[in-house]
């Protein structure tokens, strides 16, 4: 595990290392997609890095405040392909990488 996590990030790769195994994982395997996971979730919690629009970092986290089903309306408006199969993240990065055309 990487020293640089913080308790509370330290308690959730615990917690996602162990399901992975739960659910058959072999422990490397499980390591790095707790790792993995962890670190997804500091990177669409950090603050906008400089450089980056704070327009698109603000619509960003107001999508992820979106219920699921808002979320794939929106992507049925924006006649985004494969919607349904789609989670939550998924239908969030497809609308933020959308271009009109698509």
């Amino acid at each position: 595990m990487s020293n640089d996590l913080n308790k509370h990030e330290q308690a959730r790769y615990e917690k996602l290392r162990q399901s992975a195994e739960q659910s058959g994982k072999s422990t490397p395997l499980a390591r790095k997609i707790a790792l993995e996971m962890v670190t997804k979730q500091r990177r669409r919690e950090a603050p906008p890095r400089s450089g980056e629009p704070v327009a698109r970092h603000s619509f960003e986290q107001s999508l992820e405040r979106e219920s699921k089903s808002r979320l794939y309306d929106r992507a049925r408006q924006l006649n985004i392909p494969h919607r349904s199969r789609m989670n939550k993240q998924a239908l969030v990065d497809a609308i933020l990488n959308h271009s009109p055309g698509d």
